[in-house]
């Protein structure tokens, strides 16, 4: 199992998320960088790896997850990514989603058809990403990514490509189309079901190589469990409660819900509208939310709920909500390797 950092440079300015990235480049296998209005996420991406490699990385990768697609253009995207897995030699991964093309007030300010779903725009992506990415002249009518007979000109070391998936749907287009699904809000053993869905996708699929599966997991830690788990939860509630005016079966309101968990997220709700504090919003729900949520505890509490991951997932993709202490970090990777080499070989 991987294990590597999730680094934000809107919520810590470029650099603080580099000092991040220099001072847990031995520590990590790679990094994950996300999406925001504010910065280029493939120069960020790209610095991140040059950053790495100074501070002693051997091989890191880097990612994106996920560019909301919707919002570029895929000649765009395919170009970035090639020059970054370039600049690289490999071992880029390029996560997309569909950002708010499910929003009805987002398509109608971009003048798009109503019936426009997220999967099917994915799906469109992923097709042009793969042709183009391979050198290929490439040609897609879809309802948003329309392209004929265009090529970057040029072929890259292989970019994986990942999606940003909750929902049924968009893992079977993963599973289609993908190398890779980004995944949140889900415990070791929702993981079992993810793998199926994807795998009975694989079967339409040109691609013979399984499904990867990430997840991002936020991390608080702290000597005072219940203060951690508090953290948790009121950091975690906007992911989970989801965007406004989104149905709540989308997203990852919608897979929560799909795990039997819907009462617990009307509970969040109304204790986040009562203006709660972090520790009624966790005593609002019960553990089996606070655990899909992240993990929360003392080193050796995470170090734990980290390991159960293990024979789940093919990788971690930790981040850090309320600052990076990188001590703290290494303390906790240190101790959850040694739980991984304990446990006996399947």
């Amino acid at each position: 199992m991987r294990l590597t950092l999730g680094v934000r440079a809107r919520t810590t300015g470029l650099p603080e998320l580099l000092g991040s990235v220099a001072a847990t480049a031995t520590l990590v296998d790679g990094y994950w960088t996300v999406a925001t209005p504010d910065y280029d996420p493939f120069v960020v991406a790209s610095q991140a790896w040059a950053t790495a490699r100074a501070a002693g990385a051997t091989t890191p990768t880097t990612g994106i997850g996920v560019l909301p697609i919707a919002d570029w253009t895929v000649t765009a995207a395919a170009t970035a990514a090639a020059t970054v897995s370039t600049l690289q030699g490999g071992g880029f991964r390029l996560g997309i989603g569909a950002g708010r093309v499910d929003s009805p007030a987002w398509r109608a300010s971009r003048g798009l058809p109503d019936e426009l779903r997220p999967a099917a725009v994915v799906a469109e992506a992923l097709i042009a990403l793969r042709g183009l990415l391979a050198g290929r002249s490439t040609t897609v009518e879809g309802s948003l990514v329309r392209l004929r007979e265009v090529s970057i000109e040029t072929t890259p070391p292989p970019v994986d490509l990942y999606v940003g998936a909750a929902g049924t749907g968009m893992l079977r287009t993963a599973g289609r189309y993908a190398d890779g699904v980004l995944c949140s809000v889900l415990a070791p053993a929702d993981v079992a079901g993810v793998r199926a869905t994807l795998a009975e996708a694989r079967t339409q699929s040109d691609l013979d190589e399984p499904v990867a599966v990430a997840l991002s997991l936020p991390v608080v830690l702290d000597d005072d469990s219940d203060a951690a788990r508090d953290a948790l939860v009121a950091g975690a509630a906007p992911l989970a409660l989801g965007v406004p005016g989104l149905p709540p079966t989308r997203g990852f309101p919608g897979q929560l819900r799909r795990l039997g968990l819907g009462e617990e997220l009307d509970a969040l709700r109304a204790a986040v509208d009562a203006g709660g504090s972090p520790a009624e919003l966790r005593r609002a729900v019960s553990g089996a939310l606070v655990g899909r949520l992240g993990a929360a505890g003392t080193v050796e509490e995470v170090a734990a709920q980290l390991a159960a991951y293990e024979s789940a997932v093919d990788e971690l993709n930790l981040s850090f909500p309320r600052g990076l202490d990188p001590q703290a970090l290494a303390r906790l990777l240190e101790r959850t390797r040694a739980l991984l080499a304990a446990r006996p070989a399947p």
